[in-house]
């Protein structure tokens, strides 16, 4: 009888596990904002710091946490963004920013998400060494399609033709290190970004 209650017990784990997404596959679900252009007007931008909470922050990314301030800014039409501030002996002002972005150009490219990700993978976003295509890789995971530059501190990805996210960085850290915060972070705003949408 023992026996028969851990082979059930083992069998409804792996059930249990099977069916939960990782944090990285929540981003990637087929949804309507990958699968359909939806007017701009038609679209919803999250309001204020909610995709990632200053509580995760303090968490999940070494900081002085009694010094952390995070100010939501209305970057321009169709663009908000949250920064998330510290300060470290190196920076005064050290942190990241999110900024999530429907398309500017919509009267003249509907696929204006996917082109600025296509674009900054090849190189030809922009005209400055900083901007060439060997400083951005591709950032898997997290969207549709994305693309990231270590040197710049940049991270992009979009959902669909919808929306752009990008994640920026300002400390000092290593390229491995700063990855593995951009996948943290990343993944919690995927895991809040649509039910703050809706």
């Amino acid at each position: 009888m023992k026996y028969r209650i851990l082979v059930f017990t083992i069998l409804v784990s792996i059930f249990a596990c099977k069916n939960e997404p990782s944090p990285e596959k929540v981003s990637t679900d087929n949804n309507k904002y990958s699968k359909t252009i939806i007017p701009v007007k038609d679209l919803k931008l999250p309001s204020g710091c909610i995709l990632v909470s200053v509580d995760w922050v303090k968490k999940n990314i070494p900081c002085d946490t009694f010094n952390i301030d995070s100010k939501f800014s209305d970057a321009g039409v169709g663009s908000v963004g949250c920064f998330y501030r510290w300060p470290t002996t190196t920076k005064p002002n050290a942190g990241f920013m999110i900024n999530v972005m429907v398309n500017p150009y919509e009267e003249e490219t509907k696929t204006w998400a996917s082109s600025m990700i296509e674009a900054y993978k090849t190189g030809m976003n922009g005209t400055t060494a900083e901007n060439s295509s060997e400083n951005y890789k591709i950032f898997e995971g997290f969207g549709d399609e994305g693309a990231y530059s270590y040197t710049l501190g940049r991270y992009y990805w979009r959902i669909g033709n919808n929306y752009v996210i990008t994640l920026a960085f300002n400390m000092d850290v290593d390229a491995e290190t700063q990855l593995g915060y951009a996948k943290k972070i990343a993944s919690e705003v995927m895991r809040n970004f649509y039910g703050s949408i809706e």
